[in-house]
């Protein structure tokens, strides 16, 4: 946040101005069934903007990232119509719910962590910023080497890429245990 390198998750309320009362961190979370997926809304739906008031993440712009490991089993809960193990009760996370976010699977995850996973908007919890520099070179005074080559000024290009996170709220750890990847 503004450039001071602090950590984005944590499983208490430590963060500036309290905005996000219950952590960014929800251990003891592994990604099993709906509950999960609600204990980690229930987090999100805590978290304030900068005015105070509680943020709004609608449903079509959630993601949930999981590590590759983790793709079988957010499948079979984001792809079931009905609540597994419960009967006549429509899945608030399938096709049809409320709830449903997009499924991003990643196997660089993996390298940290097969179990935590993460829910939010990473649209506005990260912001990416594109840099265009511009070099060139004049040959000055040298017109001989301009007869030559036909060459007084070159030029070169280079596009730079900054990501960083602008804020504590919009996104939530999940971990199967209490130690952090």
């Amino acid at each position: 946040l503004n450039g001071s390198g602090t950590s984005l998750f944590s499983a208490t309320a430590n963060n500036p101005g309290v905005r996000a009362p219950s952590g960014t961190r929800v251990q003891n979370n592994a990604l099993v069934d709906t509950t999960d997926l609600d204990a980690a809304r229930a987090v999100l739906a805590a978290m304030k903007n900068s005015r105070g008031k509680r943020i709004a993440i609608p449903v079509s712009q959630m993601v949930l990232l999981v590590p590759d490991a983790l793709d079988g089993t957010a499948s079979k809960i984001l792809g079931s119509e009905m609540e597994p193990g419960v009967e006549n009760e429509l899945n608030n996370w399938g096709p049809r719910g409320k709830h449903r976010p997009r499924l991003v699977s990643s196997a660089k995850l993996d390298d940290l962590s097969t179990s935590a996973w993460y829910l939010g908007n990473a649209a506005k919890q990260f912001k990416r910023k594109w840099k265009l520099r511009f070099e060139f070179v004049t040959l000055g005074m040298n017109t001989e080497s301009f007869l030559s080559k036909r060459v007084a000024f070159q030029a070169r290009v280079a596009w730079d890429c900054e990501v960083g996170a602008v804020d504590y709220v919009y996104w939530v750890q999940c971990l199967s245990g209490t130690t952090a990847p």
